[in-house]
């Protein structure tokens, strides 16, 4: 794992953790804003593979983590922001199940801000798809963005109708549902950031035995969506070892953002291994993460999703919960990631 910032050496006050120690000290305290990195080895087949299904239609994206630098960017811990950093790359192919065929390369050209609800408030960036190269510009302040392609004039959409641009039965040109879906990519990969930081801080609480730490979600306000349960759980069990990290399951586990209606139900399994922590003399996290130490050296593990499923769920007219039939994601593969004082 490769940064962009150069950590000097100190005398580390929480642990540097090798195999076989408590991954943590309890009273660290995390920084507000921390610089996150994902990336996979270059040599390794493995990728991350996000699918999608609208209305039904499943579409298969085979992600790797292609730059120098892989995804990268910042985490506000307070506003919950997530930026991509400009230089980060994804290389993405498409499956044979999928309605959009082909590959594309996606490269961030001006920091994109990532908010809660996973729309993007300013950025720029391009995608390379065949012959052909598109410019996705951000419009800031209106809600929207602008595409061009081949640097012709540029097309504006809302962000509704660009999300759409790759929906089952769209007759818009291949280049503009590319442009959509590597939208929805990035987004998801940025979500990635605030997923394993928001496991990271769970995993501060866990005793560090094999006893699981089990946790209610929130619980929905109405009737759940069919077969669902009111409440669901989420498990982390410490596996006994840095290397061996944590086992992260979901039940049914509804996660209700407040004030926001991007709520999601998660099921389904990460594995978190391969954990790495430093901090400085005021016990300060100055490094944590999956894959990776805080001198840049690749480790054995990562986030490894198995199958994680997550879907988005919007009120119904009766006062219980539906699911968003646009919103239906799986998760799978996996990737290393750290985060670093920037």
């Amino acid at each position: 794992m490769r940064y962009r910032i150069i950590l000097l050496a100190t005398t580390l006050a929480a642990c540097g953790c090798g195999g076989g120690e408590d991954p943590i000290i309890r009273d660290s305290t995390f920084l507000p804003v921390y610089r996150y990195q994902i990336e996979q080895d270059r040599d390794s087949e493995d990728q991350f593979e996000l699918s999608v299904q609208w209305d039904g239609v499943r579409y298969v994206f085979a992600v790797r983590f292609s730059g120098s630098y892989g995804l990268t960017g910042l985490y506000d811990r307070s506003s919950g922001v997530t930026s991509i950093a400009p230089d980060s790359e994804l290389t993405v192919e498409t499956g044979y199940a999928s309605p959009l065929i082909g590959a594309f390369r996606a490269v961030v050209i001006e920091e994109i801000a990532t908010m809660p609800t996973g729309e993007f408030s300013a950025g720029a960036w391009m995608i390379v798809t065949g012959n052909d190269t598109v410019r996705i510009d951000v419009a800031s302040g209106t809600g929207g963005v602008a595409l061009a392609l081949n640097g012709g004039t540029a097309v504006s959409f809302e962000w509704p109708k660009f999300t759409e641009l790759f929906a089952p039965g769209s007759a818009a040109p291949t280049w503009q549902q590319a442009a959509s879906a590597s939208f929805q990519v990035l987004r998801i990969a940025a979500l990635q950031a605030r997923t394993a930081f928001a496991a990271l801080v769970d995993a501060t609480r866990v005793s560090f035995t094999n006893t699981p730490d089990v946790r209610s979600c929130s619980m929905f306000p109405g009737a759940p969506p069919p077969d669902v349960l009111n409440t669901g759980e989420r498990v982390l069990t410490w596996l006994g070892s840095a290397d061996l990290g944590f086992d992260l399951r979901f039940t049914n586990c509804w996660v209700d953002l407040a004030g926001e209606d991007q709520d999601y139900l998660y099921r389904g399994e990460i594995a978190l291994t391969g954990w790495r922590s430093s901090g400085d003399g005021s016990n300060r996290l100055i490094f944590v993460g999956f894959g990776g130490d805080e001198f840049g050296n690749r480790v054995p593990g990562g986030v490894s999703y198995l199958d994680l499923d997550f879907a988005r769920t919007v009120p119904n007219s009766a006062g219980g919960s539906d699911f968003d039939p646009a919103a239906d994601y799986t998760l799978s593969g996996g990737f290393a990631i750290g985060f670093v004082q920037p």
